[in-house]
């Protein structure tokens, strides 16, 4: 153990214990015995949109991720819209989460009427 690793962490130890080291650590190692070490690290995600600006104006959306939003309005499937794009699924589901986290909401559905109150989509 080194000293990263928080106190009682020999295995097992709490998550809260663990949770506390990477929020005070951003890391902690913790000796599972004759299994080990493991070190666990956590990086905080950076945002990839820019804040809105001093009006509360959202930057433009990236033409991809403009292109998700629209399919996803019409009610396509991420599958559906993978597959019209030649994209991976894991990429469209990285711009719906990139969407929700540009109008601070946890649903899909709730990134598309967020939109069109923002003016990134038109109204039905």
């Amino acid at each position: 153990m080194d000293d990263r690793t928080p106190p009682g962490a020999s295995w097992p130890v709490s998550l809260r214990t663990v949770l506390t080291a990477l929020r005070d650590d951003d890391e902690v190692t913790l000796d599972l015995g004759s299994a080990g070490l493991l070190h666990v690290r956590w990086s905080p995600q950076v945002q990839d949109e820019a804040p809105a600006d001093a009006a509360g104006t959202l930057p433009p959306l990236p033409v991809r991720r403009e292109q998700v939003l629209r399919e996803i309005a019409r009610g396509l499937p991420a599958t559906v819209i993978a597959d019209t794009y030649q994209l991976p699924l894991t990429e469209v589901a990285e711009e719906l989460q990139a969407l929700r986290r540009r109008y601070g909401v946890d649903s899909t559905a709730a990134a598309v009427v967020a939109a069109r109150r923002v003016g990134d989509l038109p109204a039905e």
